[in-house]
């Protein structure tokens, strides 16, 4: 059989690339007139007005199991809710770069907890190696200053401990969507953001009041941006990459993210990506790397 893609699934990987990768980029842009709160109340919002008009017209939105409200709930909190907001808090004090090398741990990430959650997925030793690589590739980013001073505590070092969490939410989030009864993608996805939305508007209206003017173009095109684009768009794109070419090619993203949202920063934003964040991503990719090697058939 080739492996030989279409030029479609190749199309869609960098949409879906640009997509995602965007998301650092479209989030650094509007938290300069938006609070991380509310930043995810338009997020969702505007992901489910997109998604639920074309879930609804491709009559994915009925005959939604019971058991499945629980499990939608959970992927809304875990993967959407949870994640967007650390994320944005923490892209508050480190650049949009810098977050997007941290959040590409989570393949890592999920398997330490597919080792503990999903029957058969074991932490072998290749994928140990991987993970541990990886870990070293983090190091490197926080720095060794900071590691060797462990009472050295201050708000960019949280920022990049919310990055880390944000991909571990990430990971629990796929372990969440691997182990739910068969729905629907495109009912999960519009349920899931709407869901998303309902949980995190009353959270904002009890803890943050919104902005008392209107925010600058740039931070209104960062909310839409990141609700169109890296939200519903995105999630229109990874599942159409997949039934196209399958869940392996579209795992290329990984590698593939990190260093355009690294240009997109610099030249959006004007960024400057250390030498050691450099290093670190270059490390975490190799982790990844290794972790997915398969052998091949003889």
């Amino acid at each position: 059989m080739s492996d030989k893609r279409s030029s479609t699934a190749w199309v869609l990987l960098a949409a879906l690339t640009a997509c995602w990768a965007s998301a650092f980029t479209f989030t650094a842009m509007a938290l300069k007139g938006m609070s991380p709160e509310w930043l995810v109340v338009f997020r969702q919002f505007i992901a489910a007005a997109l998604l639920f008009p074309l879930a609804l017209k491709l009559g994915k939105l009925t005959d939604v199991p019971r058991a499945a409200w629980g499990w939608l709930t959970a992927l809304a909190v875990v993967g959407n809710v949870a994640p967007f907001y650390v994320i944005s808090w923490g892209q508050q004090h480190i650049e949009s770069g810098l977050a997007a090398i941290f959040i590409t741990t989570m393949p890592l990430m999920t398997l330490a907890l597919a080792h503990v959650f999903v029957p058969g997925e074991r932490m072998t030793a290749r994928r140990l190696l991987g993970f541990l690589t990886g870990l070293a590739g983090v190091a490197l980013i926080v720095g060794p200053e900071v590691l060797l001073d462990v009472g050295t505590a201050n708000i960019e070092l949280l920022a990049q401990g919310a990055m880390l969490f944000g991909a571990v939410l990430f990971a629990a989030n796929a372990i969440i969507a691997r182990n739910m009864p068969p729905m629907d993608l495109w009912g999960r996805s519009a349920f899931t953001t709407g869901i998303a939305f309902i949980v995190i508007l009353p959270l904002a209206l009890a803890t943050t009041p919104l902005p008392a003017d209107i925010p600058g173009p740039q931070s209104l095109l960062g909310i839409v941006g990141t609700g169109i684009f890296a939200t519903g768009l995105a999630t229109v794109i990874y599942y159409r990459l997949i039934d196209e070419a399958g869940p392996t090619f579209m795992s290329l993203t990984n590698y593939l993210v990190p260093p355009v949202a690294l240009i997109a920063g610099i030249i959006v934003l004007g960024e400057q990506p250390t030498l050691w964040a450099l290093a670190g991503l270059a490390l975490i990719l190799v982790g990844i790397g290794i972790a997915e090697l398969k052998r091949k058939r003889a």
